[in-house]
Formats: C-alpha cells, sequence, structure tokens
C-alpha cells in the first residue's frame, strides 16, 4: 500500500477485506485512516464502530468513531439514527461490564438515552426499536418495553431476537401461557434455535411438568447431535 497513498477506495477495500478475512483490529485501523482521508463520509466510521462493538468489544473506541458521526450533524442525514444507536450499544454494554451499582446505572441511563434519540430519529428501524425495547427490558422496564418491541415485531415479524425478547417479557410478566405460544411460534421459523429451545424447556418446566420439558431436552440433544457431530468426525 506504500504506493496508495490517500487512496481512498483502495485502502477502504483493504479493510473490507481484513474484515471478510476476520483481521477485526487490523480492519479498524485501516477503517481510521480511511475516515481521516473522507472524513465528510459518515459510513466509514459507522463501520467501523460495528467492528468495534460487534467484534473487538472495544467499546470506547466504538463511541467515539460514533460520536464522529453525530458531530457532522444534519450532513450526516439517515446515518443519524445509527450513529446514536451505536452510541447507546456501547453505554448498554459497558453497562454490562462495570462492576459499580451507581456506574451501572448511569451506563444504562445514558444507554437509553441514546436509543430513545435514535427511534425518535427513525421510527420505522426495526433493528433501533429492538435495542431500545431490550435496554429498557434490561431496566426493568417491562411494560414500557413492550411498545417498541411491537414496533420492531410490526416491521420484521419473524425476527428471531424479537420473538425470544417477547417471550421473556410475557415471562417476567407471568403470562407463561402467551410465552410459550410465542416459543412455539418461534421455533416454526426457527426450529435450530437453542436459545429458543432453552427458553422453550424452562416454560415447560413452569406450566406442563419436568417430564414435558425433559422430552424438549431429549430433542435439543438430537438437535445438537445432528447438526455437529458430522462436522467434527470431517
Amino acid at each position: 500500500m506504500k504506493f496508495s497513498f490517500n487512496e481512498f477506495h483502495l485502502w477502504y477495500q483493504l479493510g473490507l477485506s481484513l474484515m471478510a478475512c476476520g483481521k477485526a483490529a487490523g480492519a479498524v485501523s485501516v477503517l481510521r485512516e480511511c475516515a481521516r482521508m473522507k472524513p465528510e463520509d459518515p459510513t466509514v466510521p459507522l463501520l467501523a464502530a460495528k467492528v468495534c462493538i460487534g467484534q473487538l468489544h472495544w467499546l470506547e473506541e466504538g463511541e467515539a468513531f460514533a460520536r464522529t458521526v453525530l458531530e457532522m450533524g444534519d450532513q450526516a442525514a439517515e446515518f443519524l439514527p445509527r450513529a446514536h444507536l451505536a452510541v447507546g450499544l456501547c453505554f448498554s454494554l459497558q453497562a454490562t461490564d462495570a462492576s459499580l451499582k451507581d456506574r451501572r446505572d448511569d451506563f444504562n441511563r445514558r444507554a437509553l438515552e441514546s436509543l430513545q434519540k435514535a427511534h425518535a430519529l427513525d421510527p420505522d428501524d426495526p433493528q433501533i426499536a429492538f435495542y431500545l425495547a431490550l435496554q429498557l427490558a434490561l431496566v426493568r422496564q417491562v411494560s414500557a418495553a413492550m411498545e417498541p418491541l411491537q414496533k420492531a415485531l410490526s416491521l420484521r415479524g419473524d425476527d428471531l431476537h424479537s420473538l425470544h425478547l417477547l417471550a421473556l417479557l410475557f415471562s417476567a410478566q407471568k403470562h407463561h401461557q402467551l410465552a410459550l405460544d410465542t416459543v412455539s411460534l418461534a421455533l416454526s421459523q426457527h426450529p435450530d434455535s437453542f436459545s429458543l429451545l432453552f427458553t422453550k424447556v424452562k416454560l415447560e418446566e413452569v406450566l406442563l411438568g419436568p417430564e414435558v420439558a425433559l422430552q424438549t431436552c431429549e430433542h435439543m440433544l438430537q438437535l445438537w447431535q445432528s447438526l455437529y457431530d458430522g462436522t467434527r468426525t470431517r
């Protein structure tokens, strides 16, 4: 690359290639250089923030990239909601990592504020609506979480994570039958989801007894063997 000084597209393609190869740290370094070369482009720092959050757990770096988009203001246009989403996810994950209650509460408050801003700017983004619902659930605002979650499902009714969260919210409200019905619906669309099956076991134990729950455990074991045993013997 020494002969490609300030050639944005070459550097950007390198960054994408590093991402595809699983070299996330290298990709972030290259994307940082791309952002320097093209500071008016909000997609570059947003992509870097996504890698920092999703693959590296570099939360402060991810927040910093997202804030460069927020600093663009109206110039960032439709990318502003995504920047607020990224900041909110960074705060939420920092709350999970925090050991002191005061710091955890502060991060959760800031996460909720950022996600509410994102949802206000783009109420028709199902991913933003889902993460707002999830954050509300994490801070025990179960009833309030239902509204953005219903919005997310109205936009993307077959989303695994939204359906699972709906079941968990029903369960938290002691509506165990509704929760089990929701899990059954989700499993009809995502039959290989172990997270859904684990939740189904817990609900069946409460509603139908341990024998029925054990049958689902046996099904999970058979599914695990069919999915993973073959790959281990190759």
